[in-house]
């Protein structure tokens, strides 16, 4: 049985895929930013895509979605017993 924070998790990567999909690398966080707005992405993206580093160039969706799995397992969680 999923959680909600599991399906959550789970619509959220979805969320990111979906953003990351036809994009022309390299591409900065900022790039990556005003095409999460244009395509109207849920805020929990726009959180995660916060969380890119300015003055970094991104070569893939992997490279992206890569830093992003780094940052969260580095941050500790907040509001989680």
């Amino acid at each position: 049985m999923l959680t909600q924070q599991t399906a959550s998790r789970s619509s959220s990567r979805e969320d990111l895929a979906r953003i990351l999909t036809g994009v022309h690398y390299p591409v900065t966080a900022e790039d990556l930013m005003v095409l999460a707005l244009r395509r109207r992405t849920p805020s929990e993206v726009l959180w995660q895509l916060n969380q890119l580093p300015y003055d970094r160039r991104f070569t893939s969706a992997s490279d992206v979605a890569g830093y992003l799995d780094a940052v969260a397992v580095a941050a500790p969680t907040l509001g989680r017993n």
